[in-house]
């Protein structure tokens, strides 16, 4: 099985729960939303087997050993997100499978998949995170299913609507980022700071990627 890739890349995790950790980042290609505000080229541009991308990751992680066995060799945790387009568009059992021993994988998802499928991965220890939308890329008014973190755009949304069914779930709120009108992304931001502490559940979720113009 090959696997179409948008692209692979290095950076920190700019959001949730590991901000700031360095981190490959396997964009698969393809979606089955049609968002039309997404700025995000998930186009193919090659397609890999599952081994194929490990080799890749392990190849351009400067933190790797040597192959033993034809299998990577880490010598620090490493850790991968699989993000996209919609990464559960794929079979990504083999995937998984070939990772490194020691790789944390965390997944970004719109939320399309089966509750069935993000508890699977979760139970493989897949770091789940879901960014619930619907297909037209308008505001979801609700989500409830497994995940690890849940990430939500302030949109008016009513946050009781949205939820997780795994015990200790991070949940966050994030304000619409308008790249055009600072004062206006500022003015969101400050609404979402008052719909936290009014809902205390919920964390305020900013973009370090963007504050600091990396990947």
């Amino acid at each position: 099985m090959k696997y179409g890739i948008a692209e692979i890349f290095f950076s920190i995790q700019g959001e949730g729960e590991y901000v700031g950790q360095p981190m490959a980042f396997v964009r698969l290609a393809g979606c089955n939303y049609s968002c039309p505000w997404c700025d995000t080229d998930y186009g193919v541009k090659d397609r890999l087997t599952a081994a194929e991308i490990v080799s890749e990751l392990i190849r351009s992680w400067p933190l790797c050993g040597t192959p033993t066995q034809n299998l990577p060799v880490l010598e620090s945790d490493l850790h991968v997100c699989l993000t996209g387009g919609e990464p559960t568009m794929y079979d990504l059992a083999p995937l998984l499978d070939a990772m490194p021993y020691g790789t944390t994988v965390h997944l970004e998802s719109n939320g399309s998949a089966s509750k069935e499928t993000y508890l699977d991965l979760i139970q493989r220890g897949v770091h789940v995170v879901v960014s619930p939308k619907n297909s037209d890329g308008s505001a979801s008014q609700g989500w409830v299913g497994p995940c690890m973190e849940l990430k939500l755009v302030d949109q008016d949304q009513d946050l009781s609507r949205f939820g997780s069914t795994v015990n200790q779930a991070t949940y966050w709120l994030q304000p619409l980022h308008d790249p055009d009108d600072e004062a206006l992304t500022t003015r969101r931001t400050q609404e979402v700071v008052y719909k936290c502490i009014s809902n205390p559940k919920w964390r305020v979720s900013v973009q370090l990627q963007k504050m600091l113009n990396l990947r």
